[in-house]
């Protein structure tokens, strides 16, 4: 059974394939961020509107395909002998800071593996 789609979520549609911004959606609409980002989650799955297409490079993007998230984020999910590992290996490469360590575990982890 196909769940009917509500009137409020098809003009969030035609809004955006008008290219109307979120923000002006939510305006003209008064929605809320979140109902709009959903709506329009919600037609790009179902494939009533297209596909997110990005124009940057990945690394150069600011919203990518994935969330970057934070150095913060990674340290709240590293446990704690993890996070010592990760503090006393910075500290013993005498890196600056918690970010250029990671960066260089990555760059050692691609040449090794990746090119």
């Amino acid at each position: 059974m196909t769940k009917e789609i509500k009137a409020h979520t098809k003009k969030v549609w035609q809004l955006k394939l008008e290219g109307a911004s979120n923000t002006e959606i939510m305006n003209q609409l008064n929605m809320s961020e979140s109902a709009v980002v959903g709506a329009i989650h919600r037609g790009r799955a179902r494939g009533d509107l297209p596909k997110r297409k990005y124009l940057k490079p990945y690394d150069k993007q600011a919203n990518s395909v994935i969330p970057r998230g934070t150095i913060s984020n990674i340290i709240e999910n590293l446990n704690e002998n993890q996070n010592k590992w990760l503090v006393d290996e910075a500290i013993r490469i005498e890196c600056r800071s918690i970010s250029e360590h990671i960066t260089e575990i990555i760059r050692d982890y691609y040449d090794e593996y990746i090119s």
